[in-house]
């Protein structure tokens, strides 16, 4: 299954700490005999096909904050690790968004944002280690859920790479300053990958929205929705055209 694949992009036999073993649970360990890192997109998109090619089951890891063994590999399994792929690509003030790396911890995407004068409104209790991966993949709620809605309501964009290796691209630069579509239609697509636990892909980079740091009510562009703070957030306002225009790679 290795293939061509460059040595340093896994961990094979007793390089493979225990730490790979089990979610925060505990139960169950199963230390796998190998671990994938992958550092961008086509590293993943290479491994995963690679893997399918051999018949060779993988398991993806993120954080390791759940508990219900989602990401504790089973026997015969190798894992996929999305631990180099903790980055921010990009902060952009002017539309409040924030692109990140799979396995960036929500503590740097708070504190980025807290840093541009913004706040990224998710927040658990796991913020230090839990990563962007697993929050947008489990659908996140968190400890203010009742006031921001759960992760879905904060995904933007989205890069996926599906079981057999192909990459599905939801960007929001793309075709910017053409008409926006409909958030109904956004949802369609993009919001199909949310919340499904790796079921039918790895994500690996997503753009995120924040809010103004006094005014929750901020949409897109920086316009608030009726000019007063405590608005609710876009994707719970109904018949809210979405800020991007969204297609597919």
């Amino acid at each position: 299954a290795l293939g061509d694949l460059d040595a340093e992009l896994y961990r094979i036999g007793d390089d493979v700490g225990d730490r790979y073993a089990c979610d925060w649970s505990g139960e169950n360990p199963h230390r796998p005999a190998l671990v994938f890192l992958p550092r961008s997109t086509a590293d993943v998109a290479r491994i995963v096909a690679a893997c399918l090619r051999a018949g060779q089951p993988l398991v993806v890891q993120g954080g390791m904050t759940g508990l219900s063994g989602g990401a504790t590999p089973q026997p015969g399994e190798w894992s996929l690790s999305t631990e180099r792929l903790n980055r921010i690509d990009e902060l952009d003030i002017d539309s409040r968004t924030i692109t990140v790396g799979a396995g960036t911890p929500l503590q740097r995407i708070q504190q980025a944002a807290e840093e541009a004068g913004l706040t990224f409104p998710l927040d658990l209790g796991a913020r230090g280690s839990c990563v962007a991966g697993g929050i947008v993949s489990t659908n996140a709620g968190g400890n203010q859920v009742v006031q921001h809605g759960m992760a879905r309501a904060l995904v933007l964009g989205l890069e996926a790479v599906l079981a057999d290796g192909t990459v599905l691209s939801w960007d929001p630069d793309r075709d910017r300053g053409r008409a926006p579509r409909p958030l109904l239609q956004l949802r369609d697509v993009q919001q199909v990958a949310v919340g499904r636990a790796h079921a039918c892909a790895r994500r690996k980079d997503g753009t995120l929205w924040c809010w103004g740091s006094d005014e929750y009510g901020v949409l897109g562009r920086g316009v608030p929705a009726d000019g007063k703070s405590g608005t609710q957030p876009p994707a719970q306002v109904p018949g809210l055209p979405a800020v991007v225009d969204v297609a597919l790679g």
